[in-house]
């Protein structure tokens, strides 16, 4: 068949999925691996389908049964499956699909509860951070051919070297995304983004990364 180890892998996942199903069918409760894979073979199917992007990240909706259910899985593996990121080809190239909470919430016995976790309401005022800070505006432009997606507190200027900083690299030392802790920006190829910059607080020691620091930052 002649496969890239890349077709291996997909291939290795389509096993796994279907053996989830078998097991699911049978009134097996799914484990972690098990439901990642059937959620992963679902994204990937989509889009050999033609699916679009934006259809698979908002999974199927009510009157269409789920993907997978609470019912399906051993207790605590939806609670472990918050974010799923999978890199699937579509007609137009490659792209990364994100799917958000996969698991429906709500159950025959109703919603189950989160010990310790908080919502926010939703007619609330926004929740402040960095409030203060000294904010820097820089436009970004991506010009590699895939997606490039940068964590809220990597240090931007190590960000990819792909990633084109106006006015210029420089702006972004000591600097990291002006956005909420545990989030992350997604810059498309060729789609300038203009974002905001705030000054990395704490000792300010950067290590590891693209190293172009390997300690201290200096301003």
């Amino acid at each position: 068949m002649h496969l890239t180890p890349h077709e291996q892998e997909r291939l290795m996942i389509h096993v796994a999925a279907d053996v989830a199903r078998k097991r699911k069918e049978r009134g097996v409760a799914l484990n972690y691996p098990e439901a990642v894979a059937i959620l992963t073979a679902y994204v990937l199917e989509g889009a050999r389908d033609g699916a679009s992007v934006e259809k698979l990240m908002a999974m199927p909706q009510p009157p269409d049964p789920p993907v997978l259910t609470r019912e399906d899985l051993m207790e605590g593996v939806a609670e472990m499956i918050s974010d799923l990121q999978i890199e699937a080809t579509f007609p137009d190239g490659t792209k990364m699909v994100t799917l958000r909470d996969p698991i429906p919430q709500v159950t025959k016995k109703g919603t189950r509860l989160h010990p310790g976790k908080i919502d926010h309401p939703r007619d609330a005022d926004p929740v402040a951070f960095n409030v203060g800070r000294e904010v820097t505006t820089v436009t970004v432009t991506n010009t590699d051919d895939r997606p490039v997606q940068v964590g809220s507190h990597y240090h931007f200027y190590e960000a990819n070297a792909l990633l084109g900083i106006e006015p210029d690299r420089d702006a972004a030392y000591g600097k990291r995304l002006n956005i909420p802790a545990g989030s992350s920006v997604r810059f498309e190829p060729n789609c300038p983004l203009e974002v905001e910059l705030v000054p990395i607080e704490g000792k300010r020691v950067i290590e590891g990364l693209n190293g172009k620091v390997g300690g201290e930052l200096h301003a």
